[in-house]
């Protein structure tokens, strides 16, 4: 995480196998030691929601399945915005703003494309697909799909799909359980609505 004093600026989530016992670690270098996103708590927030997904499924998830990596990382990037500036919607537009910005510059994200990148033929079992990608999609196109699962199946929603999976159910049926549809009728509206948000 600091591989020199100058690039020391990171953060992350790790979990003891053996103990379960979770540890968030955020780093800062001298130059951004004051800069907002490593004084208002966020980053903190994001590796602590990691520590929570990963013990729902950490030991307990079959070994061939994984959640899908959009939902990780946006469904941590939707926590961090939503528990850090809960008391301020216009703090949390304006975070939004800056983690969502990057989808509104280019056409490129229209429903094919939100199908492909959120529904690929791996999902539930493999990361390979997002590895084709611009990095920060999945923390930004996942930031709005949860935002999306959030507001239709309440605050808890996301965190239960890990949970699920941890008991032994795969993505799909775990979505079902909780949102009471199927994920292919999920996944339709999820990037009808996207895409249509976006301006695509």
């Amino acid at each position: 995480m600091c591989p020199s004093a100058d690039r020391c600026s990171s953060a992350a989530a790790l979990l003891n196998r053996k103990t379960g016992i979770g540890v968030t670690i955020v780093t800062s270098s001298e130059s951004q030691k004051n800069d907002s996103n490593f004084t208002s708590g966020t980053l903190e927030a994001h590796e602590y929601s990691h520590t929570i997904q990963n013990k729902q499924v950490v030991g307990r998830i079959p070994n061939n399945r994984q959640a899908p990596r959009w939902l990780l990382e946006g469904g941590a990037e939707f926590i961090q915005l939503a528990s850090v500036y809960f008391e301020s919607f216009s703090k949390y537009k304006s975070n939004r703003s800056a983690v969502v910005s990057g989808l509104y510059t280019t056409k490129t994200f229209n429903k094919v494309w939100l199908n492909d990148f959120l529904n690929p033929s791996t999902l539930g079992i493999s990361w390979e697909n997002w590895n084709k990608y611009d990095g920060w999609r999945v923390y930004d196109v996942g930031f709005m799909v949860s935002e999306i699962l959030v507001s239709i199946g309440g605050p808890n929603s996301i965190m239960e799909i890990f949970k699920l999976m941890g008991d032994g159910l795969t993505y799909q049926e775990a979505f079902a359980k909780v949102f009471r549809i199927s994920w292919d009728a999920g996944i339709e509206t999820i990037t009808k609505v996207l895409a249509k948000e976006i301006g695509n």
